[in-house]
């Protein structure tokens, strides 16, 4: 007895047609497969990086401009932040333009202050003394130059002027502090005055002793100290102007 051969499959056909019965259902009208899920990178996420230190300090420098050399490093920082920002995508942008902003506004108000004093600065005459009135800083005074301007608390420039105008000051004596740690501000203070009152007793008569009012500038921060120990005697005029030289 022989045994029949398997059917085949229709020509062309992959598969064997399906049993009666058995025919998957049809999909719904306007129903939608569900998408599978992605499948994972195979690379961590990186979280975001923090804010550039370059960035955060040229913010500071910048906030800072009135420390020498601060809006320099404002403006430096900054290029540096900008920089690496772009490479490594870390916050911090907006502070390192605001650095540099800041940091280039002050530099343009220091040079034109610098222009406008140089500009307006007075001449001296062959014996040193000013022979026209004009903007100079406090520390470009001589002893016995004689200048309006002590109302300013600062005291960073003055309107100088030839001792036989009106004026309301007149620089008495420039001293050097000992050196040592800064000791405070109430310590300075009475050092300079001690050393003051010791120097101009004798560059002043006792006769105008009563129409003068001793003024002393003095480092006032330990940074201004450790940089220039340098002390400033000013006569000041009690009834706020005075005409001629207080010195002997």
């Amino acid at each position: 007895m022989t045994t029949p051969p398997p059917e085949t499959p229709p020509s062309g056909a992959l598969f064997p047609p399906p049993t009666p019965g058995t025919n998957p259902p049809l999909p719904t009208p306007g129903a939608t497969e569900p998408l599978p899920p992605f499948p994972p990178t195979g690379a961590p996420q990186v979280s975001p990086q923090g804010a550039n230190g370059f960035a955060i300090a040229a913010l500071v420098c910048g906030l800072l401009f009135f420390v020498p050399l601060s809006a320099i490093l404002a403006i430096i920082f900054g290029i540096v932040a900008l920089a690496q920002i772009r490479r490594t995508h870390q916050r911090g942008r907006g502070m390192a333009i605001t650095g540099i902003v800041i940091g280039s506004l002050a530099m343009v108000a220091v040079i034109s202050a610098i222009i406008w004093v140089v500009v307006d600065a007075p001449d001296r005459g062959a014996d040193g003394t000013h022979v026209t009135s004009g903007t100079e800083l406090i520390e470009s005074l001589r002893p016995g130059d004689c200048f309006s301007g002590v109302q300013d608390e600062r005291l960073r420039s003055v309107t100088a002027h030839p001792c036989a105008e009106p004026h309301e000051a007149q620089l008495a004596a420039v001293l050097t502090l000992d050196d040592g740690p800064f000791p405070g501000v109430e310590e300075a203070s009475a050092q300079a005055e001690d050393a003051c009152i010791d120097k101009v007793d004798a560059l002043v008569g006792a006769d105008v002793t009563e129409e003068l009012d001793l003024l002393y500038l003095v480092p006032d921060s330990s940074f201004a100290w450790n940089a220039d120990r340098t002390v400033q005697c000013i006569f000041v005029a009690v009834d706020g102007e005075m005409t001629g030289s207080v010195l002997r």
